[in-house]
């Protein structure tokens, strides 16, 4: 549920501050980690205050990031992906808070391994935090792309539209549309522009008031989905984005065609 309306103004711009507080604890961890090994690899005395002193910071800042995360996520529709990212946010904030305790300890080895335990759990929080922001699939989106200009070229994928006189199938037309360059963001799990392409509720967007819904059925011109596919590929408004797979004016027509008549499910 977003919350945006009734946070206050200062809290919500606390929440905000999470894409500059959850660099710290990244950044700290593998400073602590460095003086802790560092020195028993070259067998020097252990730097037990520097460490001790960066725990605190550590623990301190990794709670900061978690309580702005969390009130940031206020402004978020509760995804899977987004309950992923907080469970495990958690998870290193707690750890991250017994640092301290265990830095103080002669035996180094608890304190060694709950850094290794707090660098590993920062690691994959920030993977799926980066997910979010920049949806699944980001960190090895370049291989992927690699891969498919690598791959033999396949046929032409621009359908031709159905003729006038044959209704638009949703299943055959519109669907395979949607799936080629909309539903890597706009899905269940992901869920950019609090939009699910790939259901009838998502589509319609039923649960939002008529003049608010990115299709109207039978007012083509008035659906906010087909206008910003056919603004100019310059235009900061254009969807898919342009770095995207992009619809063909033909794939246009006959997404045109089937709001005009009506959005009808197969």
């Amino acid at each position: 549920m977003l919350l945006t309306s009734e946070l206050d103004p200062w809290l919500a711009v606390f929440g905000r501050f999470h894409i500059v507080l959850l660099h710290l604890p990244i950044g700290l961890l593998p400073g602590m980690a460095l003086l802790e090994f560092g020195a028993a690899l070259i067998r020097k005395p252990n730097p037990r205050g520097a460490v001790l002193t960066l725990s605190v910071m550590t623990a301190l800042v990794a709670a900061a990031a978690l309580a702005s995360g969390l009130v940031l996520a206020g402004e978020k529709t509760d995804t899977e992906l987004l309950g992923q990212h907080k469970v495990w946010a958690i998870a290193m904030t707690v750890v991250c808070a017994l640092l301290p305790c265990v830095a103080a300890l002669r035996n180094r080895a608890p304190f060694r391994v709950a850094v290794a335990v707090a660098i590993a759990l920062s690691i994959w929080t920030g993977h799926l935090g980066g997910s979010l922001t920049h949806k699944q699939g980001f960190l090895f989106k370049p291989l992927e792309r690699a891969a498919r200009a690598d791959a033999p070229p396949k046929p032409a994928t621009d359908p031709t539209p159905p003729q006038a006189t044959t209704a638009v199938s949703y299943e055959k037309d519109i669907a395979p549309i949607f799936q080629r360059v909309c539903t890597d963001c706009h899905n269940a799990e992901d869920y950019e522009g609090d939009l699910d392409l790939t259901s009838k509720e998502g589509i319609l967007c039923l649960d939002r008031e008529a003049e608010d819904r990115l299709l109207i059925t039978g007012r083509p011109d008035d659906s906010h989905l087909l206008t910003v596919c056919e603004f100019p590929l310059d235009d900061e408004d254009h969807m898919p984005p342009e770095d995207e797979p992009q619809m063909t004016s033909k794939e246009v027509a006959t997404l045109r065609r089937w709001i005009q008549e009506g959005c009808k499910f197969d």
